[in-house]
């Protein structure tokens, strides 16, 4: 018999690969679809927004410098406050950029779960980050998070995964990707292969 904390660290290390997680993210390359939802009226403007996307550029900023899951707890409470703005009727342009921070908030909160060892919720919090940036339209950073997505993999000895992952990523960014992310795809595609030997 394990205890409670041992199976929550064995648990941490799995992540899921394959068709159950691949046909979850197909969705990424259609039109993204509104609901028709009623909901209370939104009071956030611009200033309110660009003070949102300034704090999730600083928790990305700390993450790459720190690295760790020191400040994953505030990048949650900063989640959740997004997703409490969205459940409010916005206007349509503080939607997408409500979308948008939350896609780089959840992409922050990926990596720092990644770092603390904790796979499958960093791969929770990937596919949270490609559903919210593809609603916001940003396919660019939705390639960039699956390119982390594919990382994880290729960490994991499941490279053929990765390989569909950036497979994905090209397909979804083919108009919208500059010539960085491109080339940063195709670096990606070329470690999958690698490992594929």
């Amino acid at each position: 018999m394990m205890d409670r904390r041992a199976v929550t660290r064995a648990l941490a290390g799995v992540t899921i690969g394959g068709a159950a997680l691949l046909d979850e993210l197909e969705p990424w390359l259609q039109p993204t679809v509104r609901d028709g939802r009623p909901a209370r009226r939104g009071r956030l403007g611009r200033l309110d927004v660009a003070e949102l996307e300034s704090t999730a550029r600083a928790f990305r900023a700390w993450d790459h410098k720190f690295g760790g899951g020191l400040r994953r707890k505030s990048v949650l409470g900063q989640l959740n406050e997004i997703a409490g703005h969205l459940e409010e009727q916005q206007t349509e342009e503080i939607e997408q950029r409500l979308f948008r921070v939350m896609a780089q908030l959840a992409g922050t909160a990926a990596t720092m779960a990644w770092d603390s060892g904790l796979q499958r919720r960093a791969q929770d919090y990937y596919r949270l980050a490609l559903r919210a940036s593809h609603a916001g339209g940003d396919m660019q950073f939705g390639a960039n998070v699956l390119a982390g997505m594919a990382r994880q993999m290729l960490y994991g000895d499941r490279a053929h995964d990765a390989l569909e992952l950036i497979r994905l990523a090209q397909d979804g960014s083919r108009k919208a990707a500059v010539p960085r992310v491109r080339a940063m795809l195709h670096t990606r595609e070329a470690w999958a292969y690698a490992a594929m030997g």
